[in-house]
Parts: structure tokens; C-alpha cells; sequence
């Protein structure tokens, strides 16, 4: 079930893109859960996937503990690489909220 804020908004909408080599992967939308989702036999538990379809996903965990989100995993045309802890940096900033429980966040990947 998808639910939609009805009413006007300043907050940006979902989506966005990311540069991976010299290609740019465009996002429609992201959620971040607290709690891992597994993808299917053969996959394993992750927070957030970014989805760019035809091309490639980025995988997220997320450490509820510490609040750190941690890029883990690259897939590229049916290949998968893991990415070594601290390959790259994340940094968030939280743009408002929908709901108490439910924030919009800009997420810059270096």
C-alpha cells in the first residue's frame, strides 16, 4: 500500500541519481527501512536498494544502534561487487518530515 500526503509541500520529491564510472543512474524513489529486507533466494538483508532499472542497483544497511547507513553492495548487469567498509563516504541531511516517524533526507554518496 502506497500512501500519499495530500495537500501542498515544499519538500522535494523522491528520486535522484548517482554517478557509478562514467555513467549516471537515475533513481525514482528510496525508502530506508529499520529493519532488513531480503530480495529473494541467494540475496542478502539489506536496508535500502537504489534501483535504476536496466542498469543497476546500490544496497544500503542501515545500523539502527548507531544510525549509520553503510553502502555494502553494487550490482551492474546481473553482477554483484561488495564494497569495502569505508570505500566511500555517505552523508545525509534531513530536508523535513512527512510524519514523527517518516523524514525526507538528501543522501550525497563520495
Amino acid at each position: 500500500m502506497v500512501l500519499a500526503t495530500v495537500g501542498e509541500s515544499d519538500l522535494p520529491q523522491m528520486g535522484g541519481s548517482v554517478t557509478v564510472g562514467d555513467e549516471t543512474w537515475e533513481f525514482s524513489e528510496a525508502f530506508l527501512f529499520g529493519f532488513p529486507v531480503n530480495l529473494g533466494a541467494g540475496t542478502e538483508d539489506y536496508n535500502m536498494v537504489l534501483t535504476d532499472e536496466g542498469t543497476g542497483s546500490i544496497r544500503f544497511r542501515y545500523d539502527v544502534q548507531t544510525h549509520r547507513l553503510t553502502l555494502v553492495n553494487i550490482e551492474r548487469g546481473g553482477e554483484a561487487a561488495d564494497v569495502d567498509a569505508g570505500a566511500c563516504g555517505l552523508q545525509t541531511e534531513e530536508l523535513g518530515r512527512l510524519s514523527p516517524g517518516a523524514a525526507i533526507v538528501e543522501l550525497a554518496i563520495e
